[in-house]
């Protein structure tokens, strides 16, 4: 499999090989005859500027390259990687960034949507390393973890030797050069360093793409409007929910059906509740999910490239979350009864489907109604298998309240993720405090509250059963 041929004519195999040479190659130029050359000497400076430039894109000047106050405070160790995997034939498929977090984060988002692309970020005890992969360590104070990897300062080496017991790397901007450092592993071959947060391996049959012109960092591909909202249903479903002044919500169900979905097979169904909107807001799930509200809203291009064979289903709530009879008593078999036949009309299937699980998602005000379809009387009720709350846990109680749902349900899981410093903190650190095992509660690193669903959704979805 990683001899296949890809997009730049190199192989994954040999992009690996390519990436111990390069490393070992700068290695032996910062350390001829074994005298190690630093940063600031005048012979560096052209070697450093070809590895802003070429490898990330950013142009200093030797002057710069020179001053070892400028040098202090602008580390190259990411424009090192950069070079090194331009040099390799990594092509399109690196993402080219000098703030390392940045190409970690992206190879996450490849890992958990199954990408095509041959980088992918594993936690350090998921994976056993190789030549060629790389390994990601914390600077300073940064709090940089797999979890809320996005913009932190970071530090990553290159794997260049393994030999029973240890690793040999290879980093740039290490002691001021590039330079060597060991790391322990395991028998069974696994980083025993705690201080690793990630390992980034290349995998094998994935496409190098060609190689794009210098730039820092990468943007991210936009997603396939038209086709997404093509896969889109909008059923005229009403669950009687009120907003704050008086008026109805609109009456729309929003039902996304991926290219993966099998319908024939027993479903599952993701049912995601929405957070509150303004005041005077009164439009419905198809507006809350347009992309045109930017990356926040793109949930179901989340969903559409996990590969997963789930359908999404997202009724329009109150403006404050407000759930009407959904979530009274037998408001979820209601609910199914009304959705699930237009789908499967809609899909032209013979008969309406069989549900083999259910998950409920929500974000910000949404947790409310989770929590109420959650501890619900419903038949369908006992296929829930996950909820996910997205810096949801507002309510005051809902701590313990969850805390009786793990218990009852050992076999179902909750996860919360929240906002370090928000009004979600205290109630979500509670709950993390109650140590059920079936609830994990994940301090999020997404860049607001907006962004937290669309940050972990991808995550979730890469792990359900």
């Amino acid at each position: 499999m990683n001899q296949r041929p890809v997009g730049s004519g190199v192989t994954v195999a040999q992009l690996r090989s390519n990436i111990v040479r390069i490393a070992i190659q700068e290695l032996r130029r910062w350390n001829p005859g074994g005298r190690r050359r630093v940063e600031t000497e005048p012979a560096m400076g052209p070697i450093l500027r070809d590895y802003w430039l070429t490898g990330a894109g950013v142009s200093f000047s030797l002057s710069q390259l020179a001053d070892p106050v400028f040098q202090g405070r602008t580390p190259w160790s990411g424009a090192f990687i950069c070079w090194v995997m331009r040099q390799a034939g990594a092509g399109s498929s690196f993402t080219y960034n000098p703030l390392h977090t940045i190409y970690v984060a992206a190879a996450k988002r490849n890992r958990l949507t199954n990408a095509a692309n041959p980088f992918y970020a594993y936690r350090p005890n998921e994976v056993v390393p190789e030549p060629g992969d790389m390994i990601c360590f914390p600077r300073g104070n940064s709090g940089v973890t797999y979890d809320n990897v996005s913009n932190q300062f970071s530090h990553t080496d290159i794997v260049v030797a393994k030999r029973p017991g240890q690793l040999t790397l290879v980093g740039g901007n290490v002691w001021n050069s590039v330079a060597t450092k060991t790391l322990q592993i395991g028998p069974d071959g696994r980083v025993l360093d705690p201080s690793v947060y990630a390992i980034i391996k290349l995998v094998g049959g994935s496409a190098v793409g060609p190689m794009p012109s210098p730039s820092v960092g990468s943007a991210p591909r936009g997603s396939e409007t038209g086709s997404v909202e093509a896969r889109s249903l909008y059923l005229p479903i009403s669950i009687g929910a009120m907003n704050n002044n008086g008026k109805a919500a609109p009456a729309m169900t929003g039902v996304y059906v991926p290219r993966a979905f099998r319908p024939r097979q027993p479903w599952t169904v993701l049912l995601y509740l929405h957070g509150h909107k303004g005041n005077n807001y009164q439009r419905s799930i198809r507006d809350i999910w347009n992309p045109q509200q930017g990356r926040k809203a793109m949930l179901r291009e989340a969903v559409e490239r996990s590969g997963r064979n789930i359908v999404m289903i997202a009724p329009t709530l109150g403006n404050r979350s407000q759930a009407g009879w959904l979530t009274q008593a037998g408001g979820l078999d209601r609910f199914l009864r009304e959705v699930l036949p237009q789908i499967s009309s809609r899909l032209r299937l013979p008969q309406s489907p069989s549900l083999n699980q259910i998950v409920l998602a929500c974000h910000s005000g949404g947790g409310s109604p989770m929590l109420s379809l959650a501890h619900g009387s419903s038949a369908s009720t006992r296929l829930i298998r996950e909820c996910w709350g997205f810096d949801s846990m507002y309510n005051q109680g809902s701590d313990r309240s969850w805390g009786v749902w793990a218990d009852r349900n050992p076999g179902s899981r909750l996860f919360v993720y929240y906002l370090a410093g928000t009004q979600t903190a205290a109630l979500s650190e509670s709950l993390s405090r109650l140590r059920k095992r079936n609830v994990q509660v994940i301090r999020s690193g997404a860049g607001g509250h907006d962004f937290v669903p669309v940050h972990h959704l991808p995550e979730r979805l890469a792990a359900l059963g």
